[in-house]
């Protein structure tokens, strides 16, 4: 007899994710957390969304810290907005791996919102993002070499940059690759 398949959890109900969150089960943690964050089977509460990222979080989800990274950097109907605690958040999800929060590092070095202007550090994170397969990091890195900011100006390098995020689909980058031909 064949062992019974496991079922995906993002397709299982809602009402039985909650279940499992309350239980502890990480990934049903993180699961209902975009559940309240998207407003996809549960109704939008970003508050709420934090608080199951946060659970999930404290258990090792790096995913879920993430997630909690962006809600507490953007604040929230019933979430205030905390830029440092965020950098903090993001910075721990990137030591672990997560490409995402290593772009967001990027970009908060580039913008000085939440940390102060700092491109060349900001170009190490996208670097680091665009190494981990991130196409929209590769495309941030690609305009600091074609603009020459934090890094030395390199076309050469925008455009390897530019044509590898394209060929992952970022619109951006096929239209800054585009760019480079006209």
């Amino acid at each position: 007899m064949a062992p019974a398949a496991a079922q995906e959890l993002s397709t299982v109900p809602c009402e039985k994710q909650m279940t499992l969150a309350e239980v502890g089960d990480v990934d049903a943690q993180l699961e209902v957390g975009l559940a309240f964050e998207t407003g996809r089977g549960a109704i939008r509460d970003d508050a709420e969304a934090a608080r199951w990222f946060r659970k999930a979080a404290l258990q090792g989800n790096v995913e879920a810290q993430y997630h909690l990274a962006r809600l507490v950097s953007r604040g929230a109907r019933g979430l205030k907005q905390d830029l440092p605690t965020a950098v903090k958040l993001y910075a721990d999800a990137a030591a672990k791996g997560q490409a995402q929060a290593m772009n967001a590092l990027g970009q908060i070095h580039q913008t000085g919102e939440g940390a102060p202007v700092d491109i060349a550090i900001a170009a190490g994170w996208y670097r680091k993002a665009a190494d981990a397969g991130l196409a929209d990091a590769a495309n941030s890195l690609g305009m600091l070499h074609l603009e020459g900011k934090g890094v030395p100006r390199d076309l050469n390098a925008a455009f390897r940059l530019f044509e590898s995020a394209a060929g992952s689909g970022d619109p951006w980058a096929l239209n800054n690759l585009g760019g480079m031909y006209e």
